[in-house]
């Protein structure tokens, strides 16, 4: 999600903002950028190798060897670890009020997004004024990203590898919709594109739409089994998932060509043992095990998905196309 990119912004707007307004001078020492950065944000932690300027393009950085986490221990937090990373900016664009990179390069990062239950009090520092900063694009090149959500005594894990992607354009307001790009892979198969937009400040404000092709279902159980006791198996041949949200409020839709489907529920927190044994009795009689044959008007299904309390916003997203891909199968025709 564009939103938890931030902490790489932060570092690089904090970077940048130094150069400027210390003219590029070699001695800007780690401790000046490192203090710069934490006084913007509060849950920052931060690690830097080292830092190289450009000499004939002083707007021109290299940051090297670092190492962020950003976030509360059992809430929201990220930890990031990125090789390298460039910026390269503009003095024809650039002025005293706005800073104008054109583009941001993150090679190699590997991130961790962990989604606790725990609420905290966020310590908010007073923003000085200073110059806006607009970043133009930026580009994420292999890429590794792991989501573990934690609620209620269960922990799960989903991984998305070989990212390659742009982001951008995004301004420090964040009064515009930012908008992604992204390649990947699920676990061990298939092949995947995400396009986001979305608001960086106010209420969540989420546009999400992934495809996907030849996908071993079986590979997203390490998320879905823990998180929602559901345990898949079947080949997604081909599909598109969207899914809007309006805060409080999401709309999903799930196109799917698949088969070999099977889908089995596991007592939860919130399910029996007899529930799900029903349940799963149920799913046998009505699951189409194949769409492959059908129209495609009985491949898609839209649903509207009530968002429950405190629930993030990367489990929302997930969750609502999880319900919109189970009705697609529910609600197939069933051969004869």
């Amino acid at each position: 999600m564009i939103k938890y990119c931030l902490p790489a912004i932060i570092v690089l707007v904090g970077l940048v903002y130094f150069s400027a307004v210390k003219f590029i001078a070699p001695w800007i020492s780690h401790a000046e950028i490192i203090n710069a950065i934490e006084e913007a944000c509060a849950s920052c932690e931060i690690e830097i190798g080292h830092v190289s300027f450009a000499l004939l393009s002083p707007l021109d950085v290299g940051v090297h060897g670092l190492k962020l986490k950003v976030g509360y221990a059992g809430g929201s937090e990220a930890i990031m670890r990125v090789d390298e990373i460039e910026v390269i900016g503009s003095f024809s664009k650039s002025s005293r009020a706005k800073i104008v990179i054109e583009k941001i390069r993150i090679i190699d990062p590997v991130i961790s997004f962990g989604d606790g239950d725990a609420v905290t009090n966020k310590k908010r520092h007073k923003a000085e004024p200073g110059p806006i900063v607009v970043v133009e694009n930026i580009e994420i090149i292999k890429g590794e990203f792991t989501y573990i959500r934690g609620t209620k005594g269960t922990s799960a894990t989903l991984h998305l590898h070989d990212i390659n992607g742009s982001l951008g354009p995004i301004e420090s307001t964040g009064d515009e919709i930012a908008k992604a790009h992204l390649k990947n892979r699920i676990e061990n198969s298939g092949s995947i594109e995400i396009d986001i937009a979305a608001k960086l400040k106010g209420p969540d404000h989420v546009d999400v739409s992934v495809a996907m092709r030849e996908q071993n279902l079986a590979d997203t159980n390490a998320f879905f089994k823990p998180n929602a006791g559901v345990t898949l198996t079947g080949i997604l041949e081909k599909g598109r998932g969207r899914v809007r949200v309006r805060d409080q409020q999401a709309q999903a839709s799930v196109w799917a060509v698949y088969h070999g489907l099977s889908l089995e529920l596991s007592p939860m927190y919130d399910r029996s043992a007899l529930m799900a044994f029903l349940t799963n009795l149920g799913a046998e009689l009505v699951m189409a095990d194949d769409d492959t044959d059908l129209d495609k008007k009985d491949q898609m299904q839209i649903v509207d998905v009530p968002r429950e309390k405190d629930e993030r916003i990367i489990g929302y997203v997930l969750r609502s196309l999880k319900e919109a891909a189970i009705k697609v199968a529910r609600d197939a025709p069933k051969k004869k």
